[in-house]
């Protein structure tokens, strides 16, 4: 899987999560505190949906230390 179908998956689920409906604000130096609506909820169930939808695990503690979307895309690349 490359980068960019991770980064779909991944801004995908962060849409969906935050109700974001401008998809194109996302690139891979935006950070949690740049997307209303992404709180440690919603980081739980950003993770859950990218989780679920490439049938993959990873330890949320992992997660936290993701400063950025292409930070937090590198990280799913690993388990996939």
């Amino acid at each position: 899987m490359t980068s960019d179908e991770i980064f779909a998956i991944v801004s995908d689920s962060i849409c969906e999560e935050t109700r974001l409906s401008d998809i194109s604000s996302i690139n891979e130096m935006t950070t949690a505190n740049e997307v209303p609506g992404w709180d440690s909820l919603a980081h739980v169930r950003i993770m859950l949906g990218i989780e679920m939808e490439l049938d993959i695990t990873i330890p949320i503690e992992d997660t936290y230390k993701a400063d950025t979307v292409g930070d937090l895309v590198t990280l799913v690349a690993r388990f996939t």
